[in-house]
């Protein structure tokens, strides 16, 4: 992947202000699982800060029945329904699509901040609008992701967001999946960060996550054909002033890639070669679209 410095300025400068600004971030810690568990009794009489099952009527003498602590409740699986996902694959032949019309999904949590065996089915998916896509073992128009594992941190002061990799392959190398849309042969490698609301410092059985992708890694050039690719969050707040350096580099041409945990792709086959004459398109970094709704145990990410 060649790059030109064209907007390398101006991202520089945005994540320089950003990076100034984590020296003053309130949000320090880590997002932290947390519950409304039953409080220890002295005698007869409970020791809770809370009087109800939400932690959210505090008790005046600490009295109350209720206390929040860290924790998963009972461990429970929890459920995920998701909405229409866009795979932008944008590079300098245009905007690729890989589109599902809706997925679901299940995993646990583990303390303080993770997610495990989170497993993903998209449903209804096509490449370019009409090729259907299928993954090994699935049927026809569905793609299933092996196992990912989840992590919770900050992409904007006091923002949660989820980061999502392999389980298997984890890294910025990772392979997610692999799936063919016909004439297409596809694979997905890297992470994916979405941002997480509906259960942040309050306690609540559904939790919503939103994967946005933007043209936030500048001008990218390959042959002298410019395009500007789509991609999630690079990493986290606190990691603004690495990112920056990282980007100023690979506009310039000093990276092979962004080892972020960003999407990149590559795709092979028949209609690659009649259309561009070689076997595979260069990799390529992409982004995703969709918003998830998540429900499991009445739990809050404490942020």
């Amino acid at each position: 992947m060649r790059r030109t410095k064209t907007l390398g300025l101006c991202l520089i400068a945005v994540f320089a202000l950003a990076a100034a600004a984590v020296a003053s971030a309130s949000a320090a810690t880590t997002p932290t699982w947390y519950e409304c568990a039953k409080a220890a009794k002295v005698g007869k009489t409970y020791t809770g800060k809370f009087t109800n099952k939400t932690c959210t009527e505090a008790s005046a003498e600490s009295k109350g029945e209720y206390e929040l602590k860290e924790g998963v409740g009972k461990g429970k699986e929890f459920k995920g329904k998701g909405g229409v996902a866009v795979l932008h694959i944008k590079t300098f032949a245009g905007d690729d699509t890989v589109s599902c019309k809706s997925s679901k999904e299940t995993g646990k949590l583990e303390l303080p901040n993770r997610e495990s065996d989170v497993v993903v089915k998209f449903s209804k998916c096509k490449a370019l609008e009409t090729k259907v896509c299928t993954s090994a073992g699935a049927k026809p128009g569905e793609i299933s992701l092996p196992a990912m594992k989840g992590e919770l941190g900050y992409v904007e002061e006091n923002v949660v967001g989820l980061k999502l990799e392999s389980e298997a392959h984890p890294g910025y190398t990772g392979l997610i999946v692999a799936f063919s849309c016909e004439d297409l042969e596809a694979t997905v490698t890297g992470g994916l960060i979405g941002t997480v609301g509906k259960d942040v410092n309050v306690i609540s059985k559904e939790s919503e996550t939103v994967d946005l992708a933007t043209e936030s890694i500048g001008l990218h050039e390959y042959h002298k054909l410019k395009y500007k690719p789509t991609v999630n969050p690079l990493g986290w707040f606190d990691e603004q002033a690495e990112i920056a350096k990282e980007l100023e580099e690979d506009l310039e041409g000093k990276l092979a890639k962004l080892e972020r945990p960003i999407l990149k792709t590559l795709i092979c086959g028949e209609y690659i070669q009649k259309l561009l004459g070689i076997e595979c398109t260069p990799e390529a970094y992409a982004g995703q679209d969709q918003t998830t709704i998540i429900k499991g145990e009445a739990l809050m990410i404490k942020a």
